[in-house]
């Protein structure tokens, strides 16, 4: 077991480092945008947290449930940046929309 979470942590370090930057910056001015309570340091500790879950989550599970934790993201948004279901909603959906493209640009130059 303990060499599975090692292996976990040696190949996905990279990973979440390039995510939670492609996740955290977005994340803070989107909140910004919409009329959200975000400090700095929360959005990086709810940036870790959701990330490492979703990495988690897909990699130990599998791909749904780490869908399934991107989803519940929103209702985090919602109780810890304080805004509605739609905006919530639109903050994931514009922020997974960037993370995807970064992603798939990085990517392709490698």
């Amino acid at each position: 077991m303990i060499d599975i979470i090692s292996d976990f942590i040696f190949k996905r370090t990279l990973e979440f480092i390039v995510v939670f930057f492609l996740s955290f910056i977005p994340l803070y001015l989107l909140i910004k945008l919409v009329g959200g309570t975000a400090g700095v340091v929360k959005t990086i500790l709810i940036s870790i947290v959701l990330g490492f879950s979703f990495i988690s989550a897909s990699y130990f599970l599998n791909i749904y449930a780490g869908l399934f934790v991107s989803f519940l993201s929103v209702l985090v948004y919602m109780v810890a940046f304080q805004i509605s279901f739609f905006r919530a909603t639109v903050v994931w959906l514009i922020q997974y929309s960037i993370i995807a493209l970064s992603c798939g640009i990085i990517a392709w130059l490698i």
